[in-house]
């Protein structure tokens, strides 16, 4: 979701709202923003920090557990494009290459990584042959 938004002086009488950045460095940036410039920003869910170590404790579990692969990367690529974040993409000799989907926290809100976790829970169950109420519940011994 995209929000324009404009700063305007303190006296006007229009409807206002206060927005307070969440740290020092967030109040430096929004004190350089200009009275009466019209500004977008990008409203994202922010993620939850412990949910992505959720996410790697289950991929760096996984990897431990299996014989395939000999890179933890490569294992973490594998997993999210089998999971179906990847995007094709056609080379100039025709080709189609496959490319995993970023994961860091500026491309993907806590929404969509919600979405991920679940898909990658089940590819990783699927890889290893086991139930995914299973795999669950050993991520969350790990987690704990």
């Amino acid at each position: 979701m995209e929000i324009r938004l404009q700063k305007i002086p303190d006296d006007n009488e229009c409807i206002t709202y206060d927005l307070i950045g969440v740290s020092s460095k967030d109040d430096d940036k929004i004190k350089k923003l200009k009275q009466y410039q019209t500004y977008v920003f990008k409203v994202v869910h922010e993620r939850n920090y412990k949910h992505h170590k959720k996410f790697f404790a289950l991929l760096n579990l996984a990897f431990e557990n299996q014989q395939h692969y000999e890179s933890f990367e490569s294992f973490r690529k594998i997993m999210t494009m089998k999971a179906g974040y990847f995007d094709e993409v056609v080379t100039s000799k025709g080709e189609t290459v496959y490319l995993p989907r970023s994961i860091s926290f500026d491309n993907m809100g806590q929404d969509k990584f919600e979405s991920l976790y679940k898909d990658v829970i089940m590819a990783v169950a699927d890889e290893l042959k086991i139930e995914v109420p299973q795999l669950e519940e050993e991520i969350e011994n790990l987690t704990q």
